[in-house]
Parts: C-alpha cells; structure tokens; sequence
C-alpha cells in the first residue's frame, strides 16, 4: 500500500485503560473533531491519517486525549511481498 501524497498516515496505540468500546469511540471521536481521518480500529490501537497541517496543529496532542494515548507513529509505507516478488519475476523474464 503507497502513502497517499498529501497525508501523514498514523498509528494511534490507546492506554490499556482506554481499550473498550466506549473509550476507543471516544478517542475516535477525538481524532475526527481534529481533523484526522480515522481509517481502522482495532483492540488497542486506530488507524488514521491527516493533512500534514492538521497534524502539525495537533501538535502537542491537546488533553483529554494526550491521557488517553500511549503514542503517536507515523506508518511507514508498507511493500505488499507478493507484488514485489511479482516483480523481481517478470523483470527476469525480459
């Protein structure tokens, strides 16, 4: 998966007090009125991304949420293994 030009792509890991429906909803909530696209959801963490603007302005994190979150990361790009040994195949064949 490419990152899409324009955004930063980010992993949000949630305190382990945080991790139950309601708290996960409402840090999700909390990312959306800062503008972040929230993109994924999982036991312990979410997925989003934003303008690198709006991620500069959330900088630091504003509380409540600074409390509810253990860190921040911005994803790497990821490289899907089967397109990439696809690849390495047909550029043997030329």
């Amino acid at each position: 998966m490419m990152t899409e030009p324009g955004y930063v792509r980010l992993q949000v890991l949630v305190r382990p007090e945080w991790r139950h429906e309601r708290g996960l909803a409402e840090i999700e909530a909390d990312l959306r009125a800062l503008g972040f696209e929230v993109t994924g959801r999982g036991a312990a963490t979410l997925s989003a991304r934003a303008t690198p603007s709006a991620y500069a302005a959330a900088q630091p994190m504003p509380a409540p949420l600074s409390t509810r979150i253990q860190s921040i990361t911005v994803a790497p790009q990821h490289i899907v293994l089967g397109e990439q040994n696809k690849n390495k195949k047909q550029r043997g064949k030329t």
